[in-house]
């Protein structure tokens, strides 16, 4: 894999949700790419492991933990486990995410639950587990949230997915006013198919 950016993250502690495959996968190859220590977690835990371990064929150190964003002891949990690996937390990106494509007149509470709990409360926990670490050790850090277009633009069938996604983008609005002051940098991104 080769890129053209030009950014550097050398020893960098980047944690990276969801990065068992997708997006998350290539941006944890990136971040290693551009020498950043990876914190790798998803409910897909053996596959986030394939995942760490490409990361160390590429020179960096990187470990896969357990991690489901929709549970805040195990958010909790993880987030412990990488300050006692590696001491930091420079960067995290929110990638983990949820759908269930239907009509909005079909959804079950259990299922709004489901797609709300990962792709809105898991960022908003997540976020504030890992700012309280940055505030606390004097991090300079960054925080990405990655939104989705359909939280941009209408998009039938995602409409509790479309919502969630609009309000992660708000939210990491609302985060990057917040924390600025405690030169934390919080933003944003909208990916299509």
């Amino acid at each position: 894999m080769s890129s053209s950016l030009s950014f550097e993250l050398t020893d960098k502690v980047v944690i990276v949700t969801g990065a068992g495959r997708g997006i998350g996968k290539a941006i944890a190859l990136t971040c290693a790419q551009h020498g950043a220590t990876l914190a790798l977690g998803s409910r897909t835990v053996a596959e986030s492991e394939t995942v760490a371990a490409l990361c160390r064929d590429l020179g960096r150190p990187a470990a896969a933990w357990p991690l489901d964003v929709s549970n805040l002891p195990s958010m909790q949990a993880f987030v412990d486990q990488v300050l006692a690996a590696y001491g930091r937390i420079d960067v995290l990106v929110n990638n983990a995410g949820y759908n269930l494509p239907k009509p909005a007149l079909d959804y079950t509470e259990a299922e709004y639950d489901a797609i709300v709990d990962t792709n809105l409360k898991g960022v908003f926990f997540l976020s504030t587990m890992v700012a309280r670490s940055m505030i606390e050790r004097r991090v300079e850090g960054a925080i990405i949230t990655i939104t989705s277009q359909a939280g941009v633009v209408g998009a039938p069938l995602r409409s509790v997915y479309s919502g969630a996604k609009a309000g992660a983008a708000h939210l990491s609005r609302t985060l990057a006013a917040e924390w600025a002051q405690h030169k934390i940098t919080v933003n944003a991104v909208a990916p299509t198919f």
